[in-house]
């Protein structure tokens, strides 16, 4: 089996195709690489520009009342991981930015995806694309012919005649490919890896090592499958041709048909609703309650008699507290309850259309590497809602603080009014990212999903060892 790698090695040498894939996919790669950097380093200057910009105005508005202050609200942007430099999975159709103020649950906005116009179909070429999708290609046109040309040219009867075993035949083939493939892409796993470093600095880049060590390992194994499904198809082939032509078709299928048939499905069976919709359903449970029996007046009732009876009076003006604080701040909390109603079930059909996806992911591994790429990376799904819920928090901070402040101080004041000193108590917004456990968590299935896939791939290599014929 040594002999046949060194005798693959040495055709492989002399192969144009290596020397032109490889630059071909050098120059992809390298723009890929430039572009995800750039992009990284001026989006993170332009988020955390922004974020203090707006900080700053919430702490110059002047002397007003608290609530006015809660409306007036602030920005918080979501920082990038230094890893959406290899792959923004779906950075540029998710949101970026979202206004915290009082009273609203605000969407995140400022999608990237809306300011590309006709270009956004696209897409955008990312390290993770090139990886994904263009370093199988290359591995598909570099192994095509590993067997069929050994039988199309009568040196696999030699091999056989001179006591050769079909499994050393078949493994030293896989080995001699993934040694060229892997002479193509570790220069790339290693500039990657600088440019996450580089991006980041130090002490973000071994916050991330674990993701990034996990991701680079998990397209080793991508790379060795693809490996396996072009030995696999060329030892079945009985020609060059066709085993071209197969691979070629199955690549097609698992990277581009298969994951937009998924993503359709997905819509058709777990519909989500419109952003009209979502707006209305919350309307309608702010006026007429969310069980759609308590509208505003009853509850405002139910609160007054509370607090008459609470504080032994008989008329709110005689309340001893800031009755309008306590209003917003019942308002608030009724409010969090309509949101967490609806954007619980909003994130349940995420959920659900997630799930389907990852059901799909068995039909192609490009599909499931690309979850697992995204999920590493932190440029998914969840990672998003991580962010969301944490400024979700901080809109609650800032109105409970100007609701206490109401309560404690404006009993009794029709124009309650305070200065600078009360936006100080609001700190700036600071994200915490997920632990590599809550990462882990989201790709259960599709790491099962692309287990399954290698699982398959080897039991079909080692059966198909023992079943090579010379008249195929």
């Amino acid at each position: 089996m040594l002999n046949l790698v060194q005798k693959e090695m040495a055709d492989y040498g002399q192969d144009r195709r290596v020397r032109w894939i490889g630059l071909t996919l050098y120059a992809l790669f390298a723009v890929a690489l430039a572009s995800g950097y750039t992009t990284y380093v001026s989006t993170n200057r332009t988020h955390t520009d922004a974020a203090d910009a707006s900080y700053r105005q919430w702490l110059a508005q002047g002397t007003k009342n608290p609530h006015g202050a809660a409306h007036y609200g602030f920005y918080v942007y979501k920082p990038l991981s230094p890893l959406s430099v290899l792959d923004r999975g779906l950075e540029n159709y998710l949101g970026q930015a979202v206004w915290l103020e009082a009273h609203n649950q605000n969407e995140v906005k400022q999608r990237d995806a809306n300011d590309a116009g006709n270009l956004a179909r696209f897409g955008s070429l990312t390290v993770g694309f090139v990886w994904q999708f263009l370093v199988p290609l290359a591995i598909v046109l570099l192994g095509f012919n590993l067997f069929t040309k050994e039988r199309e040219g009568g040196t696999l009867r030699l091999l056989f005649s001179a006591g050769v075993a079909p499994r050393y035949i078949l493994w030293g083939k896989a080995v001699a490919l993934y040694r060229v493939v892997l002479a193509l892409v570790a220069p790339m796993l290693v500039l990657a890896g600088m440019a996450v470093w580089l991006a980041g600095g130090t002490d973000a880049f071994f916050d991330i090592l674990p993701n990034l060590g996990l991701m680079l390992a998990i397209y080793l194994v991508y790379f060795a499958l693809w490996t396996g499904v072009a030995l696999l198809v060329s030892a079945r082939a009985s020609g060059s041709g066709i085993a071209l032509v197969t691979l070629l078709g199955l690549w097609a299928f698992g990277t581009f048909v298969v994951p937009r048939l998924g993503s359709s499905l997905a819509k058709t069976v777990y519909p989500a609703p419109s952003s009209f919709a979502f707006s209305h359903n919350v309307r309608l449970d702010n006026e007429l309650g969310i069980d759609r029996k308590t509208p505003v007046s009853l509850r405002r009732k139910r609160l007054d008699d509370s607090l008459l009876t609470r504080y032994g009076v008989d008329t709110i003006t005689k309340l001893p507290i800031g009755y309008q604080g306590v209003l917003l701040q019942e308002g608030e909390e009724y409010g969090e309850l309509i949101y967490a109603h609806n954007y619980g079930a909003l994130h349940e059909t995420y959920a659900r259309q997630d799930a389907l996806m990852d059901l799909i992911n068995g039909l192609s591994p490009a599909l499931a590497m690309q979850s697992l790429s995204a999920g590493l990376a932190g440029t998914n799904l969840p990672k998003q809602l991580h962010f969301a819920k944490q400024a979700e928090q901080h809109r609650q901070l800032i109105a409970q603080t100007m609701n206490r402040d109401i309560i404690q101080h404006g009993a009794g004041q029709a124009a309650y009014q305070v200065g600078p000193a009360l936006w100080k108590a609001v700190p700036p917004f600071r994200y915490e990212p997920p632990p590599f456990r809550f990462v882990l968590q989201q790709l259960v299935l599709s790491l099962a999903a692309l287990s399954v896939w290698i699982f398959v791939v080897a039991f079909l290599l080692n059966q198909t060892a023992y079943r090579i014929r010379l008249d195929l």
